[in-house]
Parts: structure tokens; sequence; C-alpha cells
């Protein structure tokens, strides 16, 4: 049987239609703001595209370009200021590649460090894309009321893969129990609170890297690859029926053309993941 090939941009339009209905009957349009760094090609690419859905949707959204070599005190006063604003409801940072980051920053430092100064600015209340340590933690504790954007998106993607498995009474929609999920990306905005999500709806997952034995991944009804290391999943690592999600970036993790073969339900790149991604965080925020 062929592969269903999801189409992200399709789904993506109908959550919109839905978030249009709600804003219409809104007293107010909601309000986003977003911190972009601009030496960061690809993050002002999905700045631009959430801007685009936002207007589609009816939401209010400004961005404001900062230097990635700003004072990081500098910055991080810019994102306590937009949190702080009574005129706006939801409030992101859009994370730069780290390799821009050491092109940039005089005193390396570290990234994860840098980042968490940024993000610890971020009203809990409107945090819309789960960046605030405390509502990241509140993750892996099931304790949550919104997920990031992309593991929300492809819970979503999920449901659709897996019609037999939606369950309204489980924390994601869907019941997984001995489910072998195989998540690859070990990021805090990707594979880590994914594979704690999944965890929560009864999967039983590997977390894994990039240089991990992937030879688990072999085993796994469901694989998620998320480290943006194009060719790292090719066909030979594939089970015959399995769900794949490809969330690696711009070019993607999964050989599309072997792996297409064998699962029976695959997400593309582009058109997949991403405007899931969009669609989600604009839901968090709604």
């Amino acid at each position: 049987m062929a592969a269903i090939i999801f189409d992200g941009r399709e789904k993506a339009r109908e959550i919109e239609a839905g978030l249009r209905q709600k804003v219409a009957k809104m007293r107010r349009p909601p309000r986003i703001a977003s911190v972009v760094f601009e030496e960061d090609e690809a993050s002002l690419l999905y700045t631009k595209l959430k801007k685009q859905a936002a207007v589609r949707v009816g939401i209010e959204f400004s961005e404001e370009e900062v230097g990635i070599g700003d004072r990081v005190e500098s910055l991080a006063h810019r994102v306590r200021t937009f949190s702080g604003s009574g005129d706006i409801d939801g409030v992101m940072v859009q994370k730069p590649a780290k390799g821009v980051w050491l092109e940039h920053v005089k005193d390396k430092g570290e990234f994860a460090d840098w980042w968490r100064r940024l993000v610890v600015e971020i009203g809990q209340g409107r945090d819309v894309d789960c960046l605030n340590p405390v509502n990241l933690a509140r993750v892996y504790t099931g304790d949550w009321q919104i997920l990031p954007a992309t593991v929300a998106g492809i819970v979503e993607i999920l449901r659709v893969a897996l019609p037999e498995r939606l369950d309204e009474q489980s924390v994601t929609g869907l019941s997984l129990l001995g489910v072998r999920v195989a998540v690859v990306g070990r990021s805090e905005i990707v594979g880590r609170p994914l594979a704690a999500v999944l965890s929560q709806s009864g999967a039983e997952v590997e977390l894994l890297g990039r240089r991990s034995d992937l030879s688990l991944v072999k085993e796994a009804e469901i694989v998620v690859s998320a480290t943006g290391k194009p060719g790292l999943i090719g066909g030979g690592l594939i089970r015959e029926g399995a769900v794949v999600v490809d969330v690696g970036s711009p070019k993607g993790d999964v050989v599309f053309d072997r792996v297409v073969k064998k699962a029976r339900f695959i997400t593309p790149v582009p058109g997949g993941v991403g405007p899931m991604t969009v669609a989600c965080l604009l839901s968090n925020l709604v």
C-alpha cells in the first residue's frame, strides 16, 4: 500500500479557519510580539511566515529585529518590556541557529546560558511557544496547558496518522499504550518535550541523538527526526508500515524517496511540520 503523504499546508488551513472564527468573536484582535535576530536568515523567514498566517487569522503581529551581538542585558530588557505590556497577549523569541550565534557574539560564553537569560523574561502567561523554563518544566511533569508549537504540531499530525488511536480522555487525544516510538534529536524545543508528551500518552519512547546507535529506530512504529542533519534517516532504518515525521530543516532529516517506499504515513519537507508549527503557535495564542 502506498504511503499517505501528509499535506501540512491543507491541515494548517483547517486550523486557521477555526481560529479565524474564534478571533472574529473576540472583543479585540489578539496581539503577538516577536523578537527576531537580523543576522539569522532562517529566523527572518520563519517570522515572515508566522506574520502572514497571523494576518490571515485576524491576529495582530509585530516583530522587532535585534542584533545577536547586542548586549544580552539589552535584549533581555526588550523581551521583559514586551511581556509587561498590557497591549500584547503573546511574546516569543525566535531562537537563532547556534552556528549563527557563534559568528556574532564576541564573548562566546555558553549558547544555552545566553538563550536562558532571554526566555526567562517571557511572562509565563504570554509564553505562546512554551519557551520559559517554568512552562517547559510543566511539560515534563504532565502539568501543561499548552505545548511548544512544533510539539503541538507533531501531536496533531499523529492524530491524523493514527485515527485508530484517537482517545479524547488522553492528555494528547491519543492512546499510545505500548506503541514503540523513536525520537531522534534531543533539543529542548522539540525532541525532549515531545518524548515526554508521547510517554504521557503511553508510548514506549527511545530518545536518541544524531550520534546515537540509530539501529534502535528500526524497531519503532513511529519515527520522529528533528536534528537538522540531511539524509540522517534512510530507508534501511525504517520498518515496514511505520509513521515517519520529518522535523529537519531546511532540507529534512529523512531520505524521502527511499523512506516513502516503506512508511505508511510520512511528512514531507517542506509542507509538513512547518505549516503545522505556525498554526499551532497561533492556536496557543488564541
